[in-house]
């Protein structure tokens, strides 16, 4: 942690909830950066308010563990997106039996190891996707809440010692990293903050109402396209029975004149032989 503010002392943080349901540490101090140098600084000055101490299995030992916490904004204008990275640096579970500490150094052991201990319930809870998930059992969890579940993405490094000595530290942390490999927080979605929410908002409005402009559009062409076919549809419809009366009164015309035709042959026949008859007769006389 950075020094508390107007206060060179060590004391008890508190952890709470802030704005937007972000766990923050009130009271302490931020530094602005720009630049990695400039984390690295930050870095150290926390780093320099660590515990430390000498132990029979680590001579310097670290009684505490320690967290960087870094903001990141990014974007142009009021469309700007956030987001936070946790460095996190564990101290290692400690066998009292083993690194024979006494006083301070025990108590902080104890703490170690309990923090430590909740976190591996809070690990078993996301495992077994509980429904809940005992991140205020310790101050560590708790404060590492957003980074542990839900829109996050989390990476743990676990490192071990290969001596004879540290056997079941190493088994354990082993055993640890195993069930925290198995964990699937899901994939981490975008942060907005609330200017950039409201502004998407305020397009994703816009272009329902184009969408909906252009949606009713399509409906009246669409419309005036179904009269047109209706239009000609009918237009056909005429011009097909208007085909068939035509074929109809071609038929009657081909048989009337077939049958004038008929008629004025009979009548010319009809005459030939009344002439006929008639220069006969006149021969007789």
């Amino acid at each position: 942690f950075l020094s508390i503010q107007g206060s060179p002392q060590k004391r008890s943080l508190s952890v709470r909830h802030g704005g937007d349901n972000v766990v923050e540490v009130p009271d302490l101090r931020k530094e602005k950066v720009s630049s990695v140098s400039d984390v690295l600084l930050a870095l150290d000055s926390g780093n320099a308010n660590r515990a430390k101490a000498s132990t029979n299995l680590n001579e310097h030992s670290s009684r505490s563990h320690m967290i960087l916490r870094v903001d990141v904004t990014s974007g142009v204008g009021e469309a700007k997106n956030k987001g936070t990275l946790y460095l996190v640096d564990l101290a290692g579970s400690e066998r009292v039996r083993k690194s024979e500490v006494e006083g301070q150094a025990l108590k902080e052991a104890q703490h170690i190891n309990k923090s430590l201990s909740a976190l591996g319930n809070v690990m078993e809870a996301l495992d077994r996707k509980s429904s809940h998930v005992p991140y205020r059992d310790s101050k560590l969890t708790h404060l590492l809440q957003n980074a542990l579940g839900g829109n996050s993405r989390t990476m743990m490094v676990v490192t071990v010692c290969p001596h004879n000595n540290s056997y079941d530290e190493t088994a354990f942390a082993l055993k640890f990293a195993t069930r925290v490999r198995r964990i699937n927080l899901g994939s981490a979605q975008k942060n907005v903050n609330a200017k950039n929410l409201e502004e998407s908002v305020k397009n994703l409005t816009s272009e329902l109402s184009a969408i909906s402009k252009a949606k009713e559009r399509s409906e009246s062409q669409l419309m005036a396209l179904k009269r047109e076919k209706d239009r000609v549809d009918e237009k056909l419809a005429k011009a097909s029975v208007t085909r068939a009366n035509s074929k109809g009164e071609m038929k009657t015309l081909n048989l009337l004149k077939q049958t004038n035709d008929d008629i004025t042959a009979r009548w010319q026949k009809e005459k030939n032989a009344r002439e006929e008859t008639a220069a006969e007769l006149g021969k007789t006389q």
